[in-house]
């Protein structure tokens, strides 16, 4: 995709957001993770409509490895949804998510429920699947001199459990299981399925100010020869407009 066409979808959105919506939110995030030591930063937009359809745009930024010396760009993702709810207590959000980077496009279509089982208690599940379009090249278990090449496509299930104090704290835990498509491709564990785990915590500021704190265990770092464990650390706030 070129940059023109980026920057055209970037400029629609926002305005998009802006002009026709009620209310949007905005959600500034910077991140640590401490096995690679890399820092990372993200901002997203987002909005749902009165006709129940939700859309986002999300930009993530690397900021360096070891020191805060960079501002390159990391990803890009457009999300759009639809909230179909059969009561108050029940909700299906079919959707998917559009990613792009230096390496190509990824498309993620994806089914997400969620129910509301008990006044201040909520569970979700989704079910996402990754496909690239562009070819991964990987040496995993090959003959020397030789190298396999496919799409790398994966699976994820996740599951949240969300429980809110009082009016204005909320906590999250997710957990989110990975399997590659093709066993031929691993993840840095050296094995075809990774698990995640995050614990999230968020404060109700302010109406319209909404900070948070996420800690997640990723297993072992993105380099296969480091054994190290990955803690990725995250604060941000969300502003709703």
């Amino acid at each position: 995709m070129g940059q023109f066409t980026r920057n055209t979808i970037l400029v629609a959105f926002v305005a998009m957001s802006v002009s026709t919506a009620y209310a949007f939110d905005l959600d500034i995030r910077g991140e640590y993770r401490t096995g690679s030591e890399q820092y990372r930063s993200r901002a997203k937009i987002a909005n749902q409509w009165s006709n129940n359809v939700g859309a986002s745009l999300e930009a993530g930024v690397f900021n360096g490895q070891g020191s805060l010396n960079k501002f390159k760009s990391d990803f890009n993702e457009v999300e759009g949804w639809y909230l179909y709810k059969p009561n108050t207590a029940v909700a299906f959000i079919p959707g998917a998510d559009w990613t792009w980077n230096t390496s190509g496009s990824t498309i993620k279509p994806f089914l997400r429920v969620n129910w509301a089982f008990a006044p201040t208690w909520r569970a979700d599940v989704r079910a996402r699947y990754d496909h690239n379009n562009y070819d991964s090249v990987t040496k995993w278990h090959m003959p020397e001199g030789q190298s396999y090449s496919s799409s790398n496509d994966q699976w994820q299930f996740d599951f949240w459990l969300t429980k809110w104090i009082g009016d204005k704290t909320a906590i999250e835990y997710n957990y989110a299981w990975n399997k590659k498509d093709d066993s031929q491709f691993v993840y840095n564990n050296g094995h075809t399925t990774q698990y995640l785990h995050n614990l999230k915590t968020s404060y109700k500021y302010m109406p319209t100010v909404v900070p948070y704190f996420e800690v997640g265990y990723l297993g072992h770092t993105a380099d296969l020869n480091n054994d190290q464990d990955e803690w990725r650390l995250r604060i941000g706030t969300v502003f709703t407009f």
